[in-house]
């Protein structure tokens, strides 16, 4: 007895087992922990979801969606348990095979964390997984029984072996542990239940693996703020999170209220667009103000979860604090000149729509860390550029921007649907318009039809809303609908009589296309389109793509795993050396070839930049800025214009060739060249043109 309480004494506390176990499997190779799962291959191979997952809340009642690894007995367990939180377990996988790796005390939780990053690495969905093991301890002279791991039937044969040479009082040991894994949380239950052999039986696992869950469960819960809401309670709830969507939960509206007194009051126009608010905010500044706005921003933003502020020096110094003050966070500003004693930054460029000259930001890399959840915070959202440079500041630090808020939005610049590639919630005070001289500030209104007739009740509209739920304000078009009979239930029907759509001035954003091209795709009789002076569905690299082209370039891409995607980077860097060996300045680690680890280095970043501007393919007023930068940095190294754009052209899409063969088509090389040769002309905008005259005339003749 003496020697056991000793054991126990000397045993590691729970927390330091499951931070061990997050360290060791995070060493685990993903590949193979996805071959484990014959039904994870499977789903894998047909596609994944093929849109029989509902997307999180408001699209679907549910606010998160996971996927699972563990037995379906014990997933029809949890199910439920999970709901309570508003969870849906989508799916599961319980066809994990991993074998018996011997006695190692951490297997069981490496298991476990093996089997939820395999299934959240092939599902992109938070993944919930839970591995089990018994065995007999040692007893006197005898040894401890051989573990079994995931056991079901074969309990009950190991009790009983054991009963035949053993005492009644020797323990059986049944243990569990229970992981979630996602792409910003780990979190690990443990049960561990010790039975005499005498009362041992298989319901002692059920034990276990219960106390692994529930553990689990309440760490996944205060750690993504998930309250517990309950089935019954669930229609209240419902209404609460769409009457906080709307805007009419909100506490504090002061700060909106007086912006806007003070815009139609004191704001006055600088040439024909540039709004001038120095009375109370860019040179004298309304201190009462500016501290009712970063509490209404505040209160917007808060369920974003932020944990720092990022703005830039200067004016945008004056809402962060407030903001920052509201949520209790630090803030980080981008300075714009590199300061004394900061050795490393994370620096961007970008040129503002008001200023000519290309602006550099700098942020100390001390201060903006791997895992830092970001909310931007600005005065004015107009191009959206500042934001844009912020947002890909925060990448190159790993970082994840969570939402961006601005006091004045302003409507003519098309800002917001610049940034609505990134996919993150934007919160503006005051939306302004500036039209003939004048400055208005537009309220919050449904947009019409014509004739009084809210766009919602178009059959266009309710085509475009089953693309996405996307509303396209503004609309100029001829719309025929049959009447419907009283009584009889709305049918949801795609227009096929619509003729013509003007969409001239009308700020529809990429969503807005996305769903007029699903539109498109309904109704055969829409033969005149108006497009005229539309920035939002003109600008961009990818704007002149079709949406078969676009999903043939993305789903070649995606055929590529880790390591063919390097050897398509090597071999296309390789290739540019090759043909303009002036390409090296680009790369400073760039000194051979195929040999050197510096190309390689190089390679990876190419195809990690490649791989982000494909999956932005359709929102391609995103890639603008992006796109430019790459090409100011290759003008500013001395890199000549149109014969190296082209090599780096011609040597990716040859290196896509002869990587994927007979997987790629005709079709895909074809939107590969239509998608590179945009690409292309986007990065050289950064050069004059006689720099352009230049490069023309040295390209070789075909």
């Amino acid at each position: 007895d003496e020697e056991e309480e000793e054991e126990e004494e000397e045993e590691p506390s729970l927390e330091s087992l499951a931070a061990a176990a997050v360290r060791a499997a995070s060493r685990l190779p993903m590949a193979e922990g996805i071959e484990l799962s014959d039904s994870l291959s499977a789903w894998l191979e047909s596609g994944g979801d093929d849109g029989d997952i509902p997307r999180p809340f408001p699209q679907s009642e549910w606010l998160r969606i996971f996927a699972c690894a563990t037995s379906q007995r014990r997933f029809n367990r949890i199910e439920s348990t999970y709901s309570n939180l508003r969870v849906l377990l989508a799916i599961n996988f319980d066809d994990f095979n991993i074998g018996d790796n011997g006695k190692d005390e951490m297997q069981v939780r490496e298991r476990a964390l093996l089997k939820a990053r395999a299934t959240f690495a092939a599902t992109s969905l938070p993944s919930i997984a839970d591995s089990s093991r018994v065995w007999v301890a040692a007893s006197g002279n005898k040894p401890a029984s051989e573990p079994l791991y995931e056991p079901q039937e074969e309990i009950s044969q190991l009790v009983d072996r054991a009963r035949a040479v053993s005492d009644n009082e020797r323990p059986v040991i049944y243990e569990c542990s229970a992981v979630f894994v996602s792409e910003n949380a780990t979190f690990v239950g443990y049960g561990k239940v010790s039975m005499p052999l005498l009362f041992a039986n298989s319901g002692h696992m059920t034990v276990a693996q219960q106390l692994a869950h529930d553990q689990l469960f309440e760490k996944v819960s205060v750690g993504l703020g998930l309250p517990f809401v309950g089935n019954s309670a669930f229609d209240e709830f419902y209404e609460l999170q769409q009457l906080k969507k709307s805007g009419k939960m909100r506490r504090k509206t002061a700060g909106a209220a007086l912006l806007k007194e003070k815009l139609l009051r004191e704001a006055t126009l600088l040439d024909s667009d540039i709004l001038k608010v120095s009375s109370f905010l860019n040179h004298m500044v309304d201190v009462e103000l500016m501290e009712a706005c970063g509490e209404e921003l505040a209160e917007r933003l808060e369920e974003t979860q932020a944990t720092k502020v990022l703005t830039v020096e200067a004016t945008g110094l004056l809402p962060s604090m407030f903001v920052a003050k509201a949520l209790g966070l630090p803030i980080v500003f981008a300075r714009k000149s590199r300061q004394i004693g900061v050795s490393d930054s994370y620096q961007v460029s970008y040129k503002s729509h008001m200023v000519s000259s290309v602006t550099d930001l700098y942020v100390s890399t001390e201060y903006l860390t791997p895992g830092d959840r970001v909310l931007i915070i600005d005065d004015f959202l107009a191009g959206g550029r500042t934001a844009d440079a912020l947002i890909r500041v925060c990448r190159m630090a790993n970082a994840n921007v969570v939402g961006g808020g601005f006091l004045i939005e302003k409507r003519n610049d098309a800002g917001r649907a610049f940034l609505s590639g990134y996919q993150i919630p934007l919160e503006s005070l005051a939306l302004v318009s500036i039209d003939n001289g004048s400055i208005s500030v537009i309220d919050d209104e449904v947009d019409t039809g014509g004739d009084g007739e809210t766009l919602e009740g178009t059959a266009l509209f309710r085509v475009m809303q089953k693309q996405g739920g996307v509303a396209l304000g503004g609309l100029d078009g001829i719309v025929e609908e049959e009447e419907e009979e009283e009584g009889e239930e709305e049918l949801v029907m795609p227009n096929r009589t619509l003729t013509a759509l003007n969409l001239s001035a009308n700020l529809i954003g990429s969503a807005g296309r996305l769903a007029l091209e699903a539109a498109q795709a309904e109704s055969s009789a829409l033969c005149r389109l108006s497009l005229a002076a539309n920035p939002c569905l003109l600008e961009g690299p990818t704007a002149c793509l079709s949406a078969p082209q676009r999903e043939l370039i993305a789903s070649s891409w995606k055929a590529l795993n880790a390591e063919a995607a390097t050897r398509v980077g090597v071999n296309t860097l390789c290739g540019v050396l090759r043909a303009v060996p002036t390409a090296a300045a680009l790369f400073d680690e760039a000194k051979r070839f195929e040999d050197s680890e510096g190309v390689r280095d190089a390679a990876r970043k190419a195809v990690v930049i490649i791989g982000q501007m494909v999956e932005s393919l359709e929102y391609p007023e995103s890639l603008v800025q992006p796109l430019e930068h790459l090409g100011m940095r290759a003008e500013a190294a001395g890199i000549p214009a149109v014969v190296p754009f082209d090599a780096f052209g011609q040597s990716l899409i040859t290196s896509l060739e002869n990587e994927l063969n007979d997987k790629i088509s005709d079709e895909a090389v074809a939107a590969w060249h239509v998608a590179y040769e945009a690409a292309s002309a986007f990065m050289q905008k950064a050069y004059s043109p006689q720099q352009l005259a230049t490069g023309a005339a040295a390209r070789p003749a075909e």
